[in-house]
């Protein structure tokens, strides 16, 4: 593939727990906004329509796999004429899967990933997926790395052996609440993660990076002995170049797009495999090892969950 330059864009919202025609509808003036703009690819939060909280209620926002979701990709990418991708909690068979759908300019699916692992305490209620990390389109091989994915090196060495042209990290990531044992400072960390996390990526494989995260207020019970959790959305939606320079970004309490020219240049992609952090791909928190423990006590408690099936099946029916 020989250098090209593409106008991106990642759409920074807040979405309601739940409400999925009011989500999509609320999306609809951003991802027109884009296309206005010129930007072929647009990419929205990881679980847009779907909201993000942390009991079973989630489940009362999940789809079938060809649901409102689905067909609202569809319609919009042809009606603009663009690549557009997002994030929905599906129902297939006994189970709910995190699945980013992507849809091309004539309206067709182009391909879908699904999140693998589930991040920490999300382990309770989806299934982590399995397939290619990638979707290959006409404007190069995309990799999908959603949110939390993207800490952990075998998402990194993938993304290296994938040869990907370029990298979209669809994203639902609060700030936790402040709360034993985690200072002010603890909690800021994911904020910092989501910051210097996309340069650390496009540095690294040489190839853009485009992350969209979500804004407003966060407010969810979790599950065992975690408390409630009542804060924000961390926002920080970038659009990262090759070599880690930032072309747009938005603050944490900003809902709006931002549109960037990225070059897809082969000559700069990584030649040797990346270095990791042991497990990690980027620095994270000291409290890192708590989101392992936490998805393996979830995934644990979600095998077990005889109502999970019984829920996921008659929604994906």
């Amino acid at each position: 593939m020989q250098t090209r330059t593409i106008r991106v864009a990642a759409v920074q919202i807040e979405s309601r727990n739940c409400a999925i025609g009011e989500n999509l509808s609320h999306a609809t003036p951003y991802v027109e906004q884009a296309a206005s703009e010129g930007a072929k690819l647009v990419v929205l939060p990881e679980l847009m329509p779907t909201g993000y909280i942390m009991s079973e209620e989630i489940w009362e926002g999940a789809e079938p796999s060809s649901g409102l979701t689905v067909q609202w990709l569809s319609d919009t990418s042809k009606r603009l004429e663009i690549w557009l991708g997002t994030s929905f909690l599906e129902a297939d068979g006994e189970d709910f899967f995190n699945t980013f759908a992507l849809f091309g300019p004539d309206g067709h699916e182009a391909g879908r990933v699904r999140k693998n692992p589930p991040a920490s305490v999300e382990a309770y209620f989806y299934k982590g997926g399995s397939g290619p990390r990638y979707i290959v389109t006409e404007l190069g091989k995309i990799g999908v790395g959603i949110c939390g994915e993207n800490v952990f090196c075998t998402t990194l060495r993938c993304m290296y052996e994938e040869a990907v042209d370029l990298i979209i990290q669809p994203t639902s990531a609060p700030i936790p609440m402040k709360s034993f044992p985690f200072s002010q400072r603890d909690v800021e960390a994911v904020a910092e993660l989501l910051k210097e996390g996309p340069r650390e990526y496009a540095a690294a494989l040489g190839v853009p990076v485009i992350l969209a995260n979500k804004t407003g207020t966060w407010k969810s019970p979790m599950p065992g002995l975690i408390p409630t959790q009542i804060s924000c959305f961390a926002g920080l939606s970038a659009i990262v170049e090759v070599g880690g320079e930032i072309k747009a970004r938005l603050e944490r309490d900003e809902q709006g797009v931002i549109v960037a020219d990225v070059a897809l240049d082969p000559a700069k992609k990584a030649t040797k495999p990346p270095e990791c952090i042991g497990r990690w791909a980027v620095k994270v928190p000291w409290y890192a090892f708590m989101w392992v423990l936490t998805e393996r006590m979830g995934r644990k408690s979600y095998l077990k969950n005889q109502q999970r099936k019984a829920r996921a099946l008659s929604i994906g029916r």
